[in-house]
């Protein structure tokens, strides 16, 4: 059995990106079955949380006495980086460390989060193998990315988004933004546009072709998610 970390900015960010990871696993291995893949792997957070709080990633390693402040190879930390780094370390610190840890983080516009990331990477040859969901801008991309209109009024909803954004939502998702509600291009009042149905997302993305996401994936952050998260699930892993 293969056990996998996962930290997330909420529960609702993680069941998405565990269910994704879940699926490529059922995809990479066809000896697992829904019905037997609890068998093969195990999600969770620190101890027996479902999974590790990004906002309390710090807080948790400084109480445990982690050293996560100082430079990355000589350079200062860019955004997020301590933080990824404790994430990082208290995986390792823990009493059975898991052999993949997966961090879904929202960029939100600020790339440097990004370099953030690969500075705590690098930081040390880590024992797991590390696998991002880094969402430009933020993980309801994924979703519109997955989304396909099956009605008349969802498809006249897409159009209507299409000419008012000057660009298709659900095939360049990386084009809006996050953490602004009033802006035209904020990617959560766009979905909402789309379609305010919540079983219908979660039927779009159940139903999303994993390879056509990933094809199409690279500008918002799913497809690196996927090309790793395959890497790590290798025959041999299980």
């Amino acid at each position: 059995m293969i056990r996998l970390g996962i930290a997330a900015e909420s529960s609702g960010d993680a069941t998405l990106i565990t269910g994704l990871v879940d699926r490529v696993l059922l995809d990479e291995h066809d000896w697992v079955t829904d019905d037997t893949l609890d068998d093969y792997r195990v999600w969770g957070g620190l101890r027996f949380e479902p999974f590790l709080d990004l906002h309390n990633a710090r807080d948790e390693a400084k109480g445990r006495r982690l050293r996560i402040h100082g430079h990355f190879g000589g350079e200062p930390g860019e955004a997020d980086a301590q933080m990824f780094r404790a994430v990082l370390l208290l995986f390792l610190a823990e009493d059975t460390v898991p052999e993949v840890v997966v961090i879904s983080r929202d960029l939100d516009g600020d790339e440097d989060r990004a370099k953030g990331f690969e500075q705590a990477l690098a930081h040390k040859a880590w024992p797991f193998t590390v696998v991002p969901a880094l969402a430009r801008p933020e993980i309801e991309g994924f979703r519109l990315l997955a989304w396909r209109p099956e009605t008349e009024a969802e498809t006249k909803a897409l159009a209507a988004a299409r000419q008012r954004l000057g660009f298709c939502p659900t095939r360049s998702p990386e084009r809006l933004t996050s953490k602004k509600p009033t802006d035209p291009k904020d990617a959560k009042t766009v979905k909402q546009s789309l379609c305010d149905e919540d079983n219908r997302w979660e039927e779009a993305w159940r139903r999303a072709d994993l390879r056509t996401l990933q094809e199409a994936g690279e500008g918002c952050g799913l497809a690196r998610l996927l090309r790793e998260a395959r890497k790590a699930l290798t025959p041999s892993a299980l």
